[in-house]
């Protein structure tokens, strides 16, 4: 038994990325509130898994936000059994902030981040290098909710919308979505630095805001809890990266059986969560970290599995990755000459986990 040990608290890392977390309020969490749901069935895994080595695995410190319903894949990598089959023991450190991951990266302090791929771009552009290895959610899985008595995007005219940062993936949407509706940053909304899913839910709670986008399950809690859905963003935004996984390049090239074996069990944790007769398994693995009521987990999973959420490859969708450097330089968050998808990727580890998965 592995693998994956959770560290809950932020970084404090001394990279001149700030993060402003503006909420303090005590909104309904989704919990479920109904009796313990049964055991999972046993899951099916995709293959049997190869003994575990000998030598004591190695220690990867993985950097995470929050503990969303995107997570299960890599959950699934940690029960599965996965990780260790590679050889490697893997922490987690949810941070509540793609930002605070990415200054961990750079500093040393994380060997792997999982996040928007957005900050890791702008701080390569600073000096830092940073690559983008693979993908692990390839849709923008977001929908914007706004304030009871709120209808449409519309209403949102003059009015304050939560979000994680200014260069963050999900303000990058905000504003595309937005400019659909002949609105611009500033001149007709405002944006509020607010943090990461769980604490942009309570500032909808609280009032603090206006809108906010959230994702599974937090979006699903909102929205039975009678605020109005004012737009899936993915209707807006087809093509795009919201979770990539990046690291130093240096870091790449001397750790690349590590890394390649990380990719690997990644990939594995993606297709067991499709597999149909690994369902029950996979809901469960989402109440068990996130405490979602079961139909929300349910429907959580219905969603991703209908749009394709997770490459089954573990390839970062290129087209989407090439949305949010256009969107950023778009924003100014770029200063020219601009980066192209291959300056700020490097997807031969992912192509050589692939490889050895399918051999």
């Amino acid at each position: 038994m592995i693998a994956m040990g959770s560290r809950g608290h932020g970084l404090a890392v001394g990279v001149g990325i700030l993060v402003a977390l503006a909420v303090g309020c005590a909104a309904p969490v989704p919990r479920a509130t109904a009796p313990a749901a049964p055991d999972a069935p046993a899951a099916r895994a995709d293959t049997a898994a190869p003994a575990p080595p000998a030598s004591p695995p190695r220690t990867l410190q993985l950097g995470l936000a929050n503990k969303t319903f995107t997570q299960v894949p890599q959950w699934a990598a940690e029960t599965q059994g996965y990780f260790a089959a590679e050889g490697l023991n893997v922490e987690a450190t949810y941070t509540s902030a793609s930002t605070t991951i990415i200054a961990a990266l750079v500093s040393g302090n994380m060997d792997i981040a999982t996040t928007s791929p957005g900050n890791a771009i702008l701080t390569r552009q600073k000096g830092a290098n940073l690559v983008v290895v693979g993908g692990f959610v390839n849709r923008a899985m977001y929908n914007m909710i706004g304030l009871k008595g709120l209808h449409t995007l519309d209403d949102l005219r003059g009015r304050k919308i939560g979000v994680a940062g200014t260069s963050t993936g999900d303000s990058l949407l905000i504003r595309e979505v937005m400019a659909a509706k002949g609105m611009r940053e500033n001149d007709d909304y405002q944006f509020v630095r607010i943090g990461g899913t769980p604490e942009r839910y309570n500032a909808l709670f609280s009032g603090a805001i206006d809108a906010v986008t959230l994702l599974d399950p937090f979006n699903y809690a909102a929205l039975d809890a009678g605020f109005p859905n004012l737009a899936n963003v993915y209707d807006y935004v087809p093509e795009y990266v919201h979770a990539a996984t990046s690291v130093n390049a240096d870091w790449a090239r001397q750790n690349e059986a590590a890394l390649v074996g990380y990719l690997k069990a990644i990939i594995r944790g993606i297709r067991w969560t499709y597999d149909p007769a690994n369902r029950e398994a996979a809901i469960q693995l989402a109440i068990d970290n996130t405490g979602v009521e079961r139909r929300f987990a349910e429907m959580a999973l219905d969603e991703h599995t209908r749009v394709t959420a997770w490459p089954k490859d573990g390839l970062v969708n290129e087209k989407g990755l090439e949305w949010v450097i256009n969107q950023a330089a778009a924003v100014g968050d770029l200063d020219p000459p601009y980066p192209t998808v291959q300056d700020v990727t490097d997807q031969s580890y992912t192509r050589k986990a692939l490889a050895q998965l399918d051999q």
